[in-house]
């Protein structure tokens, strides 16, 4: 055993992170509505702070489904923009967990400043609130969120065609409800209304929102959520459409109670559709639902048997892998059969890992069509969970199927049998060959340098923030600069605690400095064993998974590849710090740049020398792999 100074010692290898609160949800959702209020302001538009009506207390749950609202509204102004749609996740049959909530909010929030310019202005918002907050504060915020979008939608907002497609979703909802109670699926619609309005369809929707208030109560479910009543205002189809969302939530939260889900798509949206087909469809709703009454026999399950598994997994990664080969093939290519040999155990957490460079990957082909990109999920600051890998999985599932859609591309989908006895291992191997696939598809040439080097400056922003929690110092280049022949390499060598025998170090030799594409890979190897090696010094003893480094084929995908694990490999490493906070959410460019440190890539990057572009990528690296091993030498007295 041994121990090196100006590191703490880790009494233990576990770790425990600590619960998201309602005050982390809160700042998240300030933040939030600061910047759709300077979207307001860029577009010209009048802000307004709309009053709310008193709030009833709300759960976790009901902060979940506000930001899946407001979601809903970012990717309608998305669509406005003709920047893209993005996936909006369905509400989860499970109890929602703050975690939970904090990774929606957050990827809410990240979504919007995706639609603020480049580099978005400075707002001034919060980074805690010094009063006590409680999920109904949070809420609240949320909703003035909501209400901060609908000036920036207008009349291209929600319309009834978009209300009766989630009302359609209700209706298949309930259908599935029904069938789980073995009772008939089709009852005699209600007639049709004519001339009504969209504070009439509220009314239908609270009314069937009400009915399974009841059908909860008959369930001895916790806190049912009753509807309130019709505002006294203009009423337009973007009401009803939150209303029914909440319906769809508390649905959801039925089949959970129940130990019963299955995976049922939006339906297509429809043409000319008005109030009156909404109210139709939401008071055949209202019919269809059970009540769940103690006169009934009452058909449920044990709710355990809903948590994901590794067999869950990877029947979304084989639907995903069939989707790819049948992409791929329709366009004449095929991928070389490749195996992928496992020498090291696989934890949900490497699952997790892949899947995330895959929806990476598959982030590129908006970019490639002209769209504006989509967030992608953090790593979570906690252990991974086989939930939190099916979610993402979902994502990426989903993901794909719109860029079939904007391709027009159809294929013929196959029922995949149930599989049993998965292990993580076995969901790694599908993952990779669904890698292959979209590598295929990029000609693994969508990956450009500017996305190495905006990898590489996410890894230097993981690895500052350990340092600045160690209390160690921290400096990166001061200057990359190519001049042709003349190209140097400076540090920033003011700092006094740096003029010690390292410095010497730090003067880097530009003929070791090679721009080819090998070189540069074997450069990413060598900083992921480092990071290897870091984990084991701050107690986190989790295999290594497999790097993307394959002889005779070497590419900027698998580079990307790469540097998207040592990225998330540090991150691992941060819960075992203590570190549980994100970096985007700490640490800004601004921030960083008065350290000292300059993250901007140079004019001859822009100007597309291949050679200039891979020798500034591989000088970052270099300073990466010295900043690594200066975590494991003493630091001067």
């Amino acid at each position: 055993m041994f121990i090196l100074s100006g590191w703490p010692t880790l009494a233990e290898a576990r770790f425990i992170s600590p619960a998201k609160t309602p005050q982390d949800n809160f700042v998240l959702a300030e933040q939030m509505k600061q910047d759709v209020y300077l979207l307001q302001e860029l577009e010209q538009r009048e802000i307004l702070h709309q009053q709310l009506p008193p709030v009833d207390p709300k759960q976790p749950r009901h902060v979940y489904q506000k930001a899946l609202e407001v979601l809903a509204k970012v990717n309608r102004y998305r669509h406005i923009k003709g920047m893209g749609e993005i996936v909006i996740p369905h509400y989860p049959a499970r109890q929602i967990t703050p975690d939970e909530v904090y990774d929606l909010v957050l990827s809410v929030r990240d979504e919007i400043r995706l639609l603020l310019p480049e580099p978005p202005p400075q707002v001034s918002a919060p980074e805690r609130i010094e009063r006590h907050i409680t999920p109904t504060d949070v809420y609240a915020n949320l909703w003035q969120v909501s209400l901060a979008f609908d000036p920036l939608l207008g009349v291209r907002g929600f319309t009834p065609n978009d209300v009766y497609q989630q009302a359609e979703y209700i209706v298949q909802q309930i259908d599935f409800l029904r069938l789980s109670q073995n009772k008939a699926l089709h009852l005699k619609k209600p007639e049709k209304t004519q001339g009504k309005h969209p504070n009439h369809a509220l009314q239908a929707a609270y009314k069937l929102q009400n009915k399974i208030a009841q059908a909860q109560k008959n369930l001895w479910m916790p806190a049912p959520e009753r509807a309130p009543e019709v505002p006294r205002r203009v009423i337009s189809p973007t009401d009803v459409y939150d209303a029914l969302q909440v319906v769809i939530a508390e649905l959801q939260r039925i089949k959970y109670r129940l130990g019963v889900d299955r995976e049922l798509p939006l339906p297509p949206l429809r043409k000319n559709k008005t109030p009156d087909d909404v109210i139709q469809l939401l008071a055949y709703a209202e019919k269809l639902l059970p009540v769940f009454g103690l006169q009934s026999a009452l058909f449920q399950y044990d709710n355990v048997a809903l948590d994901k598994t590794p067999n869950d997994t990877y029947l979304v990664a084989s639907r995903i892998l069939h989707a790819m080969e049948a992409l791929n093939k329709a366009r004449g290519a095929r991928a070389e059969a490749t195996e992928l040999v496992l020498n090291q155990s696989i934890a949900p957490r490497h699952v997790f890992q892949i899947t995330r460079h895959n929806l990476k990957t598959a982030d590129l082909l908006r970019r490639e069509l002209g769209l504006a990109a989509t967030a992608i999920p953090h790593p979570p600051l906690r252990e991974v969970s086989p939930n939190d890998v099916y979610q993402l999985m979902l994502r990426l599932e989903q993901e794909l199927k719109l860029h079939f859609k904007r391709l027009s591309f159809t294929y013929s989908e196959v029922d995949i049998p149930l599989v049993e006895n998965k292990t993580p291992q076995d969901v790694y191997r599908k993952m990779w060959q669904v890698k292959t696939q979209l590598d295929l598809l990029t000609s693994q040439h969508l990956v450009n340098t500017q996305d190495l080097w905006s990898q590489g400056v996410e890894i230097v922003r993981a690895l500052q923030s350990i340092y600045l929690h160690l209390d160690r110092e921290f400096v990166l280049p001061d200057e990359i600069t190519d001049a042709g022949s003349d190209s140097t390499y400076q540090l920033n060598d003011a700092n006094p605690r740096l003029n010690h025998a390292y410095t010497r170090l730090n003067r880097a030799n530009k003929s070791l400095i090679k721009a080819d594409i090998g070189s540069v890979m074997l450069q990413s190897r060598t900083l992921l064993r480092l990071v290897g090696e870091i984990k084991k010094r701050g107690g986190c003893f989790s295999p290594m998974p497999p790097d993307y480094f394959l002889p005779g084929n070497l590419n900027q995908a698998d580079l990307y590849a790469n540097l998207n694990l040592i990225h998330d490999e540090l991150i691992a490493l941060k819960p075992h710090l203590g570190i549980f906070r994100s970096d985007s959410g700490r640490y800004s460019s601004e921030q960083i740049a008065e350290t000292g440190i300059r993250l901007q890539l140079t004019q001859s990057l822009q100007a597309g020398d291949q050679y200039s572009e891979m020798l500034q990528v591989s000088l970052l690296l270099h300073e990466l792999e010295k900043r690594l091993k200066f975590m494991l030498m003493p630091e001067p007295l």
